[in-house]
């Protein structure tokens, strides 16, 4: 199983996303990890699925009740953190800056194409994982004190939908 690890660089300025798996580091840029925030909580939004007990909600609702439910039973896939975790790592990490992501969200999960100009990597993640990648991205950034925007999403579940 891929774990995606999130951190931030103060000497470099950028958040670094760590696949666990192969060591693959990719580095996004505050400009970049705003635009994903935002098109990775659009995707979440309009994909939402319309079953279960909130179907007569609207789909901010709904993703919002998702956003929650995924915090409470938090998968194993995404994790934020102040330096990466040694002992979990392969021996050599391939480090490249992210200059594109490939998204697409549907009611059962979440297809990332990382793309760099060196390699190029999709990761498939269950949507509660990108909701938890989405709040990762956020904490780090606002961690970073870059002052991007808060997600509509994340402010809706912290207010209970």
């Amino acid at each position: 199983m891929t774990q995606m690890i999130i951190g931030y660089s103060d000497s470099e300025d950028r958040l670094w996303l760590l696949l666990s798996d192969d060591g693959h580091q990719f580095w996004l840029s505050r400009r970049f990890c705003a635009n994903l925030l935002i098109q990775l909580e659009k995707a979440l939004t309009e994909s939402c699925p319309q079953s279960g007990t909130g179907r007569d909600l609207a789909a901010e609702t709904r993703v919002a009740l998702e956003h929650q439910a995924a915090h409470e039973a938090p998968e194993d896939g995404v994790k934020a953190a102040s330096a990466p975790p040694r002992q979990e790592l392969p021996q050599q990490r391939i480090s490249v800056l992210l200059t594109q992501i490939l998204m697409t969200v549907d009611g059962k999960q979440a297809r990332f194409e990382l793309i760099s100009p060196q390699f190029e990597r999709t990761v498939y993640l269950n949507r509660a994982e990108a909701h938890l990648l989405l709040s990762g991205l956020w904490q780090r950034a606002e961690g970073a004190r870059w002052g991007l925007q808060m997600p509509a999403l994340l402010r809706r579940a912290q207010q209970g939908g």
